[in-house]
């Protein structure tokens, strides 16, 4: 065997090279690995068994200027159901997370503000259903706008603490509180949104893999 040839693979004749030991012509092989150029492959018999390879029967993937339309809308529907099960995963642990943080916040906010008992109770329940709505939120929008769950988090507590900063223009000002706590959470939840893409196009730690 030359060193490039055509080899049949499933029926489909394929561009190949000997990984530098002789093949005869006709011979059964393997395919070792592939690369842009085609596979490498090596002949296989009675005197040369199956060599024992890692990922052995996996699929060869083929980087995306060598795959057809069909091998690209499987590939991109394998991204997008990976997506999603990143997405569910970092929802549901943000549901907790961000709903006890807000709680946390809301009471602790509530007794620097000097409130009573149960103004106490009340803040910390507010923050409760404010964390764990921006978590649910930023989920199902995250995903609608291809974002990655990083910038995600980003956006999720921006959005609690601009919720926060909301709570203390109330107490400064006596403005309508639902009203700015949620210009608060919008702005901060768009703001940490945008830190978490441009953190993410830098290289920044993904999260929720």
């Amino acid at each position: 065997m030359s060193p490039s040839v055509l080899i049949e693979l499933d029926g489909r004749r394929l561009d190949a090279r000997s990984d530098g030991a002789f093949i005869p012509a006709g011979a059964a092989v393997a395919v070792l690995r592939g690369d842009p150029t085609g596979y490498v492959v090596r002949a296989v018999g009675p005197d040369n068994p199956l060599p024992a390879l890692p990922n052995a029967g996996a699929e060869i993937a083929r980087p995306e200027f060598m795959r057809n339309s069909a091998e690209v809308r499987a590939a991109a529907a394998r991204d997008e159901a990976e997506l999603r099960r990143r997405w569910r995963a970092a929802t549901g642990a943000w549901l907790l997370a961000t709903g006890a943080l807000g709680a946390t916040v809301g009471a602790g906010d509530a007794l620097l503000a000097g409130a009573s008992q149960p103004e106490l109770f009340l803040a910390g329940a507010v923050g409760l259903l404010t964390g764990a709505l921006l978590a649910f939120l930023v989920g199902r929008a995250g995903r609608f706008l291809r974002w990655s769950p990083v910038a995600g988090l980003f956006a999720v507590f921006g959005g609690l603490a601009g919720a926060e900063a909301g709570f203390w223009a109330h107490v400064a000002t006596g403005t309508n509180l639902p009203a700015v706590l949620a210009a608060g959470a919008i702005i901060g939840t768009v703001v940490g949104g945008w830190v978490g893409r441009n953190i993410d196009v830098l290289g920044g730690p993904d999260v929720g893999g």
